[in-house]
């Protein structure tokens, strides 16, 4: 069928000529034929897309308007929408936004309107993305398909502190009986109390049960800009069980908005038992694991003690072996663990040998004795553990982090405490070691400097040392502590059990001295006082205190003194204090005599050479002497 096609748009238009036009191409031999001054124009493709590549918002504007147009189509038609993230962060610079456009039929724009959130934090411009997807009608295609939101911050330039959120109190002991039937604790923001911060919390059971010693599972706290506490209250259950005392954990966790975890985000609640009770020792098992590399190395295997964890207790182990043998598959024969108050779980190093023999897997057994404290060994008493073969292949090994003892100890002018770190059971590859330092009694900045960082280990490198500067300060103190925290490792290592120390620092100053300047003294019967001085040297910057009594000798107390005791304290700066002992005159002729005054119980200072002060008491009555008989 061949055919001669006349396009005039000004009487056809311009669907019917797109009609014709479209015949024409499908039947062979026709012509199209447009009259002179024809202003037949195609129809644009449809395509849908974005406004603008980058849409700017103020940070204080509440939402971003964000424009989409469509163009030559004018059916319905829906496209999905999402935005996702650039440096903006959801959730704090703006709320995640993500649905549908619908066009009726018409209809070329539409706008998504997404939150902005209006923080009170400087901050640089921040961005997210907004992408369009999956066009309902198969045919429009997507042009403009992702945009760019810029927010602008409104903050002025100025120093943000949100503070650090930690624990009032490191332990909290509460009657179980408590009038209130809960418990209080504080959360404390310190350092900073700008802008709105939250904290997740949690609450772990340790011998208290949840649901029958106390309620609770966790939960958010939200700080208002300037609010520097929280509490948090816990539900506490009387029950009439002789049970003892028992405890559980808080923890604190994703601190949002800059704020951060201080040292005390963990904390003990004790609850103290109000029926009569037994202190009990518990019952210790040993542990199952699963079967254990040849090459694997040292492998931990958990003590549990339940049934009570009142006081002190500890446990001997023996390992053995049955086709395993110590010296060639493992190392380790027998020790002793110890389980201070409250303390239900403890580990028994097991080194594990890796040779290059090929011999099946082989068995060993840990088994636990003599049980101190009242302790008993319960069911599991004694456990059997495999080792499995690994020839003929070999296993990369990289390692595992331990400190090198659980206690160390540096003078104050030491110039820094070193912790030997060791890498072992492998030392395959380079790892990196993250560690903190956590202040006790020892404060960060007064008394040590730092509080984290980081060893790199080379591959096979062993051992590193972790170096803690120590500051000399010229005050006198007791010792004071701080622990070390291995944290987490790289390259596919990992933390072994050893993984906290203690540091003390013994101080290098001396302690302020008290004594009697001077140590002795005279008094003649008929006075009516003594008084003898008690002098404080060297360290004088804190209150210190010091008994003192008097004691007789030729001198009695009530005939030639008035006995006195009693207490001197010393306030900062404080040198000197007066001690006036009332005198007794007699008229019994008693020659020369004395009594002491003794100072003991110093508090913040020491005794010296001369805590013992001598008084002497000249006799003031005339001698008579005997008249003896004549023979």
């Amino acid at each position: 069928m061949q055919g001669l096609f006349v396009l005039n748009t000004r009487t056809i238009g311009r669907k019917i000529g797109a009609a014709l036009l479209a015949a024409s191409l499908a039947l062979p031999g026709s012509v199209i034929y447009a009259e002179e001054g024809d202003d037949w124009i195609p129809d644009p493709p449809a395509a849908i897309s974005f406004d603008a590549p980058v849409v700017t918002v103020d940070e204080g504007a509440g939402y971003a308007y964000v424009g989409v147009s469509r163009t030559g189509a004018a059916s319905s038609l829906t496209v999905d929408y999402a935005t996702y993230g650039g440096t903006a962060t959801e959730g704090t610079d703006y709320l995640a936004a993500s649905g549908q456009i619908t066009f009726g039929p018409g209809e070329t724009f539409a706008t998504i309107e997404i939150p902005i959130t209006n923080d009170i934090q400087f901050e640089p411009a921040e961005s997210f993305s907004v992408e369009l997807f999956n066009v309902s009608d198969g045919v429009t295609s997507i042009d403009r398909g992702t945009t760019t939101v810029t927010i602008a911050d409104n903050d002025p330039d100025v120093p943000y502190n949100p503070g650090k959120l930690g624990f009032a109190t490191a332990l909290t002991e509460v009657d179980e009986n408590h009038p209130d039937g809960t418990v209080s604790l504080t959360v404390a923001r310190s350092e900073g109390t700008d802008g709105y911060v939250a904290v997740d919390y949690q609450i772990d059971g340790g011998t208290a049960g949840n649901g029958a010693d106390f309620e609770g599972t966790g939960g958010t706290l939200s700080f208002e800009p300037g609010e520097s506490s929280k509490t948090i209250q816990v539900t506490l259950y009387d029950d009439a069980e002789s049970e003892g005392n028992e405890y559980f954990h808080l923890s604190l966790s994703n601190p949002t908005n800059d704020a951060t975890l201080a040292e005390s985000s963990f904390t003990k609640v004790r609850i103290l038992d109000n029926e009569p009770w037994t202190p009990r020792a518990g019952s210790f098992e040993v542990n199952p694991t699963a079967p254990m590399g040849e090459a694997s190395g040292t492998h931990y295997i958990n003590v549990i003690r339940t049934d009570g964890a009142d006081v002190e207790a500890a446990i001997d182990y023996t390992i053995a072996g049955v086709t395993a043998e110590e010296g060639s598959d493992f190392t380790g024969s027998s020790g002793t663990l110890v389980f201070p108050v409250d303390e239900t779980l403890q580990y028994i190093p097991l080194p594990i040998l890796d040779d290059a023999l090929s011999e099946g897997n082989e068995t060993l057994t840990i088994t636990l004795s003599n049980p101190t404290s009242g302790a008993v060994i319960g069911t599991y008493g004694t456990r059997t553990y495999t080792i499995e073969d690994n020839e003929p292949h070999e296993e990369q090994h990289p390692g595992m982090f331990m400190l090198g003892a659980s206690q160390y100890a540096v003078d104050e002018n030491g110039g820094s405490a070193k912790l030997q770190v060791t890498r072992m059971d492998g030392a395959d590859g380079e790892a990196t070691l993250t560690y903190s330092i956590l202040g006790g009694s020892a404060a960060e900045n007064a008394d040590y400097a730092g509080n984290s960082g980081q060893l790199t280990f080379a591959d096979g490198e062993t051992e590193k040392f972790i170096e803690v500067p120590i500051v000399d300060d010229s005050m006198h103190e007791a010792e004071e502590q701080f622990q070390v925290r291995l944290l987490d490792a790289t390259g596919g290592a990992v933390v072994g059990p050893n993984y906290l120390s203690g540091v003390t620092i013994k101080d290098n100053d001396p302690a302020g001295v008290l004594q009697f300047s001077p140590f002795t003294t005279t008094v003649y019967e008929e006075s009516k006082q003594v008084t003898m001085t008690v002098a404080r040297t060297g360290d004088t910057s804190g209150t210190a205190s010091v008994a003192y009594a008097t004691k007789d000798y030729s001198a009695l107390a009530g005939r030639d003194y008035a006995a006195q005791s009693g207490v001197l304290t010393f306030a900062p700066g404080e040198t000197q204090k007066k001690i006036t002992i009332t005198m007794y005159d007699d008229s019994v002729k008693e020659w020369f005599e004395y009594f002491s005054i003794l100072l003991s119980n110093p508090a913040g200072a020491e005794l010296g050479t001369y805590s013992t002060g001598l008084v002497y008491v000249y006799d003031n009555d005339k001698y008579t002497y005997p008249t003896w008989p004549r023979y």
